[in-house]
């Protein structure tokens, strides 16, 4: 399943969902989607879409984008933050230290103190926490510092694609001012309580693909019947949200 979160290149962004492509397993799947974005969103000569997606499905558009000047490649964050999280507890656990805990019978995090540089470990998950923050409270500024001074760590703890895909996002960000300027304006989305944001990935999976997962049980072999349970899912979704408001 593919699903994209579009925004056009002014603020706020308009907040676009379309339906189901191909699944993202290659590059090609991926630039059909995007080639076909393009065609259904009316896009002005000067003008461009910013597509926010996963780790995965970025980085088979960048090179979609090197042909194409009416796409632009967003990093979903809080995909970022998951993976941020799953850096920590990759590096962490490194040390051995969990085994350790365990064959010593440690109930107790302070008593680790002598086996691990906590001032390392608390610099770090700053740098998480932070970057968290800048998504639920709408900075984009402290959003976008701290994932520049976390990523080392996506190579440090193996995440070679995270890595490629981070630096590739942070640079498209500095190098391109009117982004810059558009993220700076919204960089998340409001849409339940005043400063309470969300991530436009997260609002996505929370508001769309989340009520899919979960009632599309049985997952068909053929492409088309499953672009068609996807559908009838989403047509089940707004009845009843429709039942709901009434």
């Amino acid at each position: 399943m593919t699903y994209f979160k579009v925004g056009c290149n002014f603020s706020p962004p308009n907040i676009i969902i379309l339906d189901a492509g191909d699944p993202p397993s290659s590059d090609s799947a991926v630039h059909k989607c995007l080639k076909m974005y393009e065609n259904e969103i009316s896009i002005g000569n000067n003008n461009y879409i910013n597509v926010v997606a996963d780790e995965a499905i970025f980085r088979r558009g960048i090179s979609f984008c090197k042909t194409n000047n009416k796409i632009k490649m967003i990093l979903g964050q809080w995909h970022t933050s998951k993976d941020m999280m799953s850096t920590l507890i990759t590096i962490f656990s490194g040390y051995g230290i969990f085994n350790m805990a365990g064959i010593l019978g440690v109930q107790f995090l302070d008593k680790l103190e002598k086996g691990v540089d906590f001032r390392a470990t608390s610099k770090w998950a700053s740098y998480w926490r932070a970057h968290w923050f800048g998504i639920r409270w709408g900075i984009f500024d402290l959003q976008h510092e701290s994932l520049k001074a976390f990523s080392p760590l996506f190579s440090i703890a193996g995440k070679s694609n995270y890595a490629r895909s981070v630096t590739h996002h942070i640079y498209c960000i500095e190098n391109n001012s009117r982004l810059h300027a558009m993220l700076r304006v919204a960089p998340s989305v409001n849409l339940t309580n005043p400063g309470h944001f969300f991530a436009y990935d997260e609002a996505l999976e929370t508001d769309g693909v989340k009520f899919v997962k979960q009632n599309v049980t049985r997952i068909p072999t053929d492409s088309e019947e499953l672009k068609l349970k996807i559908k009838a899912t989403q047509l089940e979704k707004e009845r009843t949200d429709m039942l709901i408001c009434d």
